[in-house]
């Protein structure tokens, strides 16, 4: 498959798009009407002649569903993300998609070993009990050029009474994922 110049997005467009979908995902159903009313006015009132393939200026809600949130070829659609499945009745979200979603965003996991064999040198990496655990996973892992990371399983299953209501039942349980310096503030 080859892929041409035509068909890639200009990156002045992309922030936009994102900022738009961004902006009609977290808006009410009205504000979404209104919007499309005061596009649909903008383009018919001023004269303006608006034609980009790229950039969809939506003028009625159908547009926003088509274009920016559930439409097969929508933004919010295309966008990485994990998917909650249920499984024996509990809302779950896979490791590995959580993982995938990640590194989709680009966010620099501080890997024990990256996949070319090379011992990093973050704080973490070395301890005595990263070098344990590294170990410890290559004994296990027999996969040519395999990352090797840490991850911090907890789950507040010890709690029972703080966490059980009347008829339903909640546990969590949350991994975290180690980021290089600087990202230890990530929205991810």
């Amino acid at each position: 498959m080859s892929i041409s110049t035509d068909d890639v997005i200009p990156h002045c467009y992309v922030g936009t798009m994102l900022g738009m979908t961004k902006m009609f995902l977290f808006n009410t159903k009205v504000k979404n009407i209104e919007y499309c009313q005061l596009t649909s006015q903008m383009t018919a009132n001023c004269d303006l002649t608006y034609n980009s393939s790229y950039l969809k200026l939506p003028t009625k809600p159908s547009d926003i569903y088509a274009y920016y949130l559930k439409g097969k070829l929508a933004i919010f659609n295309s966008l990485p993300h994990e998917d909650v499945r249920e499984i024996h009745g509990h809302a779950c979200i896979l490791l590995n998609e959580k993982l995938h979603h990640i590194l989709a965003h680009g966010m620099d996991i501080e890997w024990l070993q990256d996949c070319h064999g090379q011992r990093l040198s973050y704080p973490l990496n070395t301890t005595k009990a990263a070098t344990k655990l590294l170990s410890k996973c290559k004994r296990y892992c027999w996969l040519e050029n395999s990352a090797y990371g840490a991850l911090i399983f907890w789950s507040d299953g010890f709690v029972t009474s703080w966490v059980k209501q009347i008829g339903n039942n909640v546990w969590v349980l949350t991994v975290t994922v180690f980021y290089k310096d600087g990202n230890n503030q990530s929205w991810f």
